[in-house]
């Protein structure tokens, strides 16, 4: 038997292109997950045999080699960041502390950051605030820096957009709930 080039390239789509698909739309939507290349190679040949036997069953090509692993992907990924605080059965854990602790904030908090110099970075890490997944170049950006007033109280600094760190320098980062009323950075020290 003779395979033909136009039947290589439905082989390809059929088992390696849905699971590319689906695993790199979860890791757009999840970017702390990441898996080894050997990995990420079987994952996209299992995935893609499911895909392939939905095609085998008469599935249009175009549904299953494109429209359905990504669907699947964005559903995958939309379930797993709102489920991220909790132990995950179906998709990898983050493989370092630094990528679980950003993974795993969905509320805002404040954070005390000691760097190497001694310096003590004090800050909200929100919404807007992003942390690097790449294991070669950690850095963080925290959306906004608290200074202390005169009555000891900690606010966000209005003249402050933000504040990005090099990871490197980073010795410890705390992170502290935020309580009902803190949300504008004030809270009394004790």
């Amino acid at each position: 038997m003779e395979v033909t080039t136009r039947e290589a390239l439905e082989i390809a789509v059929s088992w390696l292109v849905p699971g590319f698909i689906l695993s790199n739309t979860i890791r757009l939507l999840v970017p702390f997950i990441r898996w080894e290349r050997q990995e990420a190679v079987l994952g996209y040949l299992a995935v893609g045999s499911l895909f392939a036997t939905l095609r085998l069953i008469g599935f249009p090509i175009w549904l299953t080699g494109l429209v359905l692993p990504l669907a699947a992907g964005v559903v995958l990924g939309i379930v797993a960041n709102y489920f991220r605080e909790q132990v995950s059965h179906f998709l990898p854990l983050p493989s370092t502390a630094w990528d679980a602790a950003f993974w795993m904030r969905r509320k805002p908090c404040f954070v005390v950051i000691v760097l190497k110099d001694g310096t003590v970075i004090r800050g909200i890490y929100g919404r807007n605030s992003r942390a690097s997944s790449d294991p070669d170049r950690r850095d963080l950006f925290l959306e906004g820096i608290l200074t202390q007033d005169a009555k000891g109280r900690w606010r966000v600094d209005p003249y402050t957009i933000g504040l990005w760190i090099d990871g490197s320098q980073i010795v410890t980062i705390k992170f502290i709930v935020a309580k009902r009323g803190d949300e504008n950075g004030e809270r009394t020290t004790s």
